[in-house]
């Protein structure tokens, strides 16, 4: 077996990390999984480049190695440093200390104010490194994130896996979403606001019914938004994130709402991808999508679109509430999900048992760390920010009829991966 001082193959490291292979990428970052070769567990390593698009994803780490080995600085005769990179993790208190309003700085300091939750992924450990050039592209600051490593995300569990239709213990879909839905509590509790909940954001452990949420990039710490300033995936998107309260309500009675109501609402689509394996609509306008506008006009065509039952209508209607001032509560959602006895009009799920919740919202207060190279606090450039990419909508068109309605709605989206997020500028990013 290799180990830190003694690598047998050709391998690349970074301290005691050994690169395995790329689990996603986006614009600006890959995430790898690699392993600890002193504890032999699994991590995932999120690389980023800070202010700079990723100009060929597979050759990433050959850029930065080569780089880190013709750098005179870190040049080394020391076979047994041969194709492991060196350094110094960066202090959390850093991170926790300073105000950072845009880019992975940002992205990181939030994560680590509510890291330590049960249901949210941990940060083990940060590092830095300046890469000298990159495709002429003079001294870009490289971060390293280092994860717990979770194999599977909820949109896998869901569409590709099918986890919750062939589950025997129909209790399951409460178990995963109540923990979801803590987690979320847990940010807001401590003014953090994900502003990007979906399925892909969500790691589930299945064997040992664990959720875990991740992916803080579009988290913000503001506790009320402008009317349209578009954040999120648009499946997952608030209505007021793409119409302002003028057009729903004919009268401008604010410009702004808590960004809270923002992860309500995409709780609520999540919790029917997990029932229902599909989306609602392809985005909350009533102008772009002829559903929505239809849910708009008239709530019921929920229960024959999706075949809900009518207590799990109920609900999603007091979640899915248009206007953010009056949608339900993160801790009402809990309660009602824990009791509901039917999400559908058949099926497993039609008679659903009442969920005792005996888990709890433990926080872990100890910190783990690479102890072996744990040791400075690295400087860090305060000018990056998150690359944009231009967001391409699937529009579905095909419109089916509901008898008896007179409504005519598009088809119902197939749960597929969310498009790039938005930002606050209403720019698509990814990583």
């Amino acid at each position: 077996m290799s180990t830190a001082n003694s690598h047998d193959d050709n391998s690349k490291y970074l301290n005691n990390y050994k690169f395995i292979g790329i689990i996603g990428s986006g614009a600006s970052g890959v995430v790898y999984k690699v392993l600890n070769v002193i504890n032999n567990k699994y991590y995932a390593i999120k690389v980023v480049l800070n202010n700079t698009v990723i100009r060929d994803k597979q050759n990433l780490l050959d850029s930065i190695f080569n780089d880190y080995f013709e750098n005179d600085k870190y040049n080394t005769h020391n076979e047994k440093l041969k194709n492991r990179m060196i350094l110094n993790s960066i202090n959390f208190h850093y991170y926790l200390t300073n105000e950072f309003n845009y880019g992975i700085k940002k992205e990181i300091s939030n994560q680590l104010k509510v890291h330590k939750h049960k249901h949210i992924i941990s940060v083990i450990d940060i590092y830095n490194y300046q890469i000298t050039n990159y495709y002429n592209i003079k001294n870009t600051n490289v971060t390293f994130i280092i994860y717990d490593y979770i194999e599977m995300d909820l949109f896998t569990a869901i569409v590709e896996k099918q986890i919750f239709q062939n589950a025997t213990d129909t209790t399951l879909i409460k178990k995963i979403f109540i923990q979801i839905c803590r987690a979320v509590k847990y940010c807001h509790e401590n003014g953090i606001y994900h502003c990007d909940l979906k399925p892909e954001n969500i790691l589930v452990d299945i064997e040992n019914e664990h959720a875990y949420l991740c992916d803080f990039g579009l988290s913000t710490t503001e506790k009320s938004l402008c009317d349209t300033q578009s954040i999120g995936s648009t499946f997952y998107m608030a209505p007021e994130r793409v119409i302002d309260y003028e057009t729903i309500y004919k009268s401008a009675v604010t410009k702004s709402s808590p960004t809270y109501s923002c992860d309500i609402w995409s709780l609520g689509i999540i919790l029917t991808n997990i029932v229902c394996s599909c989306n609602l609509w392809n985005l909350p306008d009533p102008k772009k999508d002829q559903f929505f506008k239809s849910y708009m006009t008239n709530k019921s065509v929920l229960l024959d679109y999706i075949e809900v039952s009518t207590s799990f209508y109920q609900l999603l209607t007091l979640i899915l509430e248009p206007d953010p001032l009056k949608r339900y509560g993160i801790d009402d959602i809990i309660e009602s999900v824990r009791n509901i006895r039917s999400f559908t009009q058949h099926g497993k799920y039609a008679n659903v048992d009442i969920y005792d919740i005996i888990d709890d919202d433990t926080v872990n207060e100890e910190e783990i760390y690479d102890t072996d190279f744990s040791n400075g606090l690295v400087s860090h450039d305060s000018s990056e920010t998150m690359v944009s990419l231009q967001h391409n909508d699937t529009n579905d068109k095909e419109g089916v009829f509901y008898g008896g309605q007179g409504v005519t709605v598009l088809r119902r989206p197939t749960l597929q991966h969310s498009s790039a997020p938005f930002n606050g500028n209403g720019q698509a990013i990814t990583i």
